[in-house]
């Protein structure tokens, strides 16, 4: 079963409500919690495939499946992948993949029960492409 985490840093500047909101945007059928460690907050949230499925829906209409499968593909360890989009752009309904930023990202990790499985959920998120077009629609 394929296992999803996602995790942001809520800070001093930023209203949770507003945070929460936004990752319920990007991922509607997740549930979310707000922890506090060392007098910092972080919204985490788990989910399963299904609440991959707006995201899947963003990166196939930006075509950014080249980019977001070569980060998915450089990122995979064995039975997980962790990649991680910039929270403000995310605001505006984009999704920019980062490593880092300043400003914050939104951390996403795939874990699923085998690496054979992850590459197909990997094939599912962003397929190959040929000349910008989806090689397999699954």
């Amino acid at each position: 079963m394929t296992e999803i985490t996602v995790e942001t840093p809520i800070y001093p500047t930023e209203e949770s409500e507003k945070i929460k909101k936004l990752i319920k945007k990007l991922f509607p059928k997740i549930e979310i919690e707000i922890k506090e460690r060392e007098q910092k907050k972080a919204l985490v949230a788990f989910g399963n495939k299904e609440s991959l499925k707006k995201l899947r829906k963003k990166l196939w209409e930006q075509k950014i499946l080249d980019t977001s499968r070569t980060y998915l593909q450089k990122q995979k360890q064995n039975n997980l992948t962790t990649f991680s989009i910039n929270k403000q752009s995310a605001t505006s309904g984009k999704i920019n993949i980062k490593e880092n930023d300043i400003l914050g990202t939104i951390k996403i990790t795939i874990k699923e029960e085998t690496p054979q499985k992850l590459q197909k959920t990997i094939d599912w998120l962003a397929p190959e492409t040929e000349d910008g077009k989806p090689i397999t629609q699954t």
